[in-house]
């Protein structure tokens, strides 16, 4: 499959688009509540952590997995990996929770 330069271009500014609204969603969500809270730098580091293996596995997928697997007809071993992946990320989120700070929620929740 090929694609065409402006293909990708969409594609990428789609992506783009999405995960900026995702990164920026506390800070939106309290511009268009047009309330008086600001999320704090600390909260929005806690949130962007929330979000960075999602980041790290769309990378992964986009970059990787799609282009050498599934775009070159190995279906079956690209959904192998994907299970692989989905299987580690269960167990490291076991493993390793997300730690709260006292009072403090991992997701900054808008009143």
């Amino acid at each position: 499959m090929t694609w065409s330069v402006k293909k990708i271009t969409v594609e990428y500014a789609i992506y783009l688009l999405l995960w900026s609204i995702l990164l920026l969603s506390p800070i939106l969500g309290s511009i268009i509540k047009d309330v008086s809270f600001f999320p704090t730098y600390e909260e929005m580091l806690s949130f962007w952590k929330f979000l960075l293996p999602a980041l790290i596995l769309f990378i992964l997928n986009n970059a990787i997995l799609m282009p050498f697997l599934l775009y070159k007809k190995r279906g079956r071993l690209f959904v192998l990996y994907l299970l692989c992946i989905i299987v580690a990320c269960t167990i490291i989120s076991i493993s390793f929770p997300l730690k709260e700070p006292p009072g403090k929620s991992v997701l900054p929740i808008l009143p």
